[in-house]
């Protein structure tokens, strides 16, 4: 109950300070800030805020998680086949002993 409310809070404070374009830097798990962008213009004249896209929450994650995920393998697994040895046989149903 103790870590969700740290985490309700937060989300209220991450909004706020990312609301007036703070970076919220939250120790070693990483950082947050938003990012945005626009469609181009050939001049100033042309361009209003309606070409600003949605910003977007970005998070870059802290030393740990970098090094958890420089260090994640991935291998393929082939689909599992019915055999002699699957393990087949009589079925377990809830509450049966």
């Amino acid at each position: 109950a103790g870590v969700k409310a740290v985490l309700d809070r937060l989300n209220v404070v991450l909004a706020r300070h990312l609301r007036n374009g703070r970076r919220v830097n939250v120790g070693e798990l990483g950082t947050f800030r938003l990012n945005f962008g626009s469609q181009g213009v050939v001049g100033s004249d042309d361009f209003n805020t309606g070409l600003i896209r949605e910003p977007r929450v970005r998070f870059l994650p802290g030393k740990a998680l970098r090094t958890m995920k420089s260090l994640t393998s991935f291998e393929r697994i082939g689909p599992e086949t019915d055999g002699p040895d699957s393990g087949g046989g009589e079925e377990e149903r809830p509450g049966e002993l």
